[in-house]
């Protein structure tokens, strides 16, 4: 390769580079449509609050004098199990049947109030 070809390429890199940054954007966006989910999953509260358990667990484990490999392999598997356990049962879940079957306390209603579609099921 000549030199002259080289710088061509050097210059033409930065464009490549927001091109492809583009193109993984639109990927992303898609994904955390298709699966909601995932847009929770990298949220970066839910990733910090992870990490952070993971490096004090680990920290503690070994100051009790635990080796330095076995720390750093349970530190990512803690990282991985609680990133994917915060994620999971925090997000938001998708309404459906049982909800409607709720006492009125665990939908935050008072207990002499009732949703009008149940009031026009007991009424027919």
């Amino acid at each position: 390769m000549r030199p002259r070809e080289l710088t061509e390429d050097l210059k033409a890199l930065p464009d490549d580079v927001r091109e492809m940054a583009r193109g993984t954007e639109d990927k992303l966006q898609e994904a955390t449509k298709d699966k909601p989910t995932l847009a929770w999953a990298l949220d970066f509260r839910v990733v910090l609050t992870a990490a952070a358990v993971a490096i004090l667990v680990s920290l503690v484990l070994r100051l009790a004098g635990l080796g330095f490999l076995l720390t750093l392999l349970l530190f990512f598997i803690l990282f991985g199990g609680l990133w994917y356990g915060i994620s999971r049962f925090a997000a938001p879940r998708a309404h459906n049947a049982s909800d409607e079957t709720d006492e009125p306390e665990e939908r935050g209603e008072e207990p002499g109030e009732q949703r009008e579609s149940e009031q026009s099921r007991q009424a027919s």
